[in-house]
């Protein structure tokens, strides 16, 4: 699966979680989410468009290869995959009451916190050009500053969060769609290096 395609599928991804919650919490003052096999679909296509990201992003080694950049990526994926089997459940069982749910659950919120981890590698790698680098910290800050400012400023909190995390998902998919891979033989290496240029 090459970059274009992981990254249209995530660009496709991007806006769902956005979506999903004006959808199900039809009283943001209320903090009511309710979920239904929609949410969890919904749910879905968003995990699964993030997922994309973060494949393209390992495959563009845009963390770095040291052992943190990819460990780090390594750990995103395994938590986003956890959290769309979550997803999957919520589709098929929608607020199942068990332990396998709510642990699953769990994994939507580390996934976020990952992201943290995803973004300084990136920032550190400097393998991303110009501002291309900073995305991934974009979407890492937003669970921090969603939950800074539903203690600040409550009243705006609702409506920041979600479109900050359309734009910042879309920003992310634009990172992996815009990037060009370049194949070629380097001397002492039996097969090819994959050198990344951002336009």
């Amino acid at each position: 699966m090459n970059n274009k395609l992981l990254g249209t599928l995530a660009l496709i991804g991007a806006p769902f979680l956005c979506i999903n919650t004006y959808i199900h919490v039809p009283d943001p003052d209320a903090h009511v989410y309710v979920t239904d096999s929609l949410s969890g679909f919904f749910d879905l296509l968003y995990i699964s468009g993030w997922l994309c990201s973060i494949l393209a992003l390992r495959r563009i080694g845009a963390a770095g290869h040291d052992r943190f950049g990819r460990i780090i990526l390594q750990v995103s994926i395994v938590s986003l995959v956890l959290a769309n089997i979550w997803n999957v459940y919520e589709i098929i069982l929608p607020n199942h009451n068990t332990t396998l749910y709510y642990v699953l659950d769990c994994f939507w919120p580390l996934s976020n916190v990952i992201m943290l981890g995803v973004g300084i590698a990136v920032i550190r790698a400097k393998k991303l050009a110009g501002w291309k680098r900073y995305v991934p910290l974009l979407c890492g800050l937003w669970l921090p500053i969603t939950a800074l400012l539903s203690f600040t400023l409550p009243t705006i909190a609702f409506t920041v969060s979600n479109i900050y995390t359309a734009i910042a998902w879309t920003l992310l998919a634009v990172v992996v769609l815009t990037s060009r891979e370049n194949r070629h033989v380097s001397a002492g290496h039996s097969g090819y290096d994959l050198d990344i240029y951002m336009h």
